[in-house]
């Protein structure tokens, strides 16, 4: 954990391989460097949507472990460092929801 879920139309999301591999080096760098997840746990996922009516053109959900050092201010950062790769790498604003959950609420597999 962390997991990262990307919603967006397709429209949005159809670009260039080298596009999404720079926006997903970036992603992970903040997961791993910044917040301290461990490098083979980060999970990046996108999910290509139907029009957006309402509200930014997409949408980035992340799911991870509370944790002493991931701070208000820290994940701030965080969502503000996610949310400047994106618009850099797809050309939007989304809305970015992170939510953390303690490690005795978590069931896991893989």
């Amino acid at each position: 954990m962390p997991n990262v879920t990307i919603y967006a139309p397709e429209s949005l999301l159809a670009q260039p391989d080298e596009t999404y591999e720079t926006f997903l080096g970036t992603c992970n760098a903040l997961c791993v460097d910044l917040i301290r997840a461990e490098p083979d746990k980060v999970h990046v996922i996108f999910v290509a949507t139907g029009r957006h009516a309402i509200g930014r053109p997409g949408y980035i959900e992340v799911k991870l472990r509370a944790g002493g050092h991931r701070t208000r201010e820290l994940m701030g950062e965080f969502m503000d460092k996610l949310d400047a790769a994106f618009r850099t790498a797809f050309g939007a604003d989304v809305r970015i929801r992170c939510f953390a959950y303690e490690g005795e609420h978590i069931f896991a597999r893989n």
